[in-house]
């Protein structure tokens, strides 16, 4: 009987991690991103820049979404 690889338990990054990139535009809602991490059930998403390409701008967190609804 094999074990099932956990995360905890993994030894490398391709073994731990979730395939797939889960993107979104800067114009995209904030609430629009929750929607999305929930639904997934993800904790970041990327955020591609505003030239349509594929290059990586900056990534929305989970946790920054609390502190934004903490401040709202």
């Amino acid at each position: 009987m094999s074990a099932v690889r956990t995360p905890a338990r993994a030894g490398t990054v391709g073994e731990a991690m979730n395939p797939g990139v889960l993107t979104c535009a800067p114009a995209t809602t904030l609430r629009d991103v929750a929607r999305m991490m929930s639904m997934h059930r993800i904790h970041a998403v990327v955020v591609l820049g505003n030239d349509g390409g594929l290059r990586p701008w900056g990534v929305v967190s989970g946790a920054l979404l609390v502190v934004v609804a903490l401040i709202v």
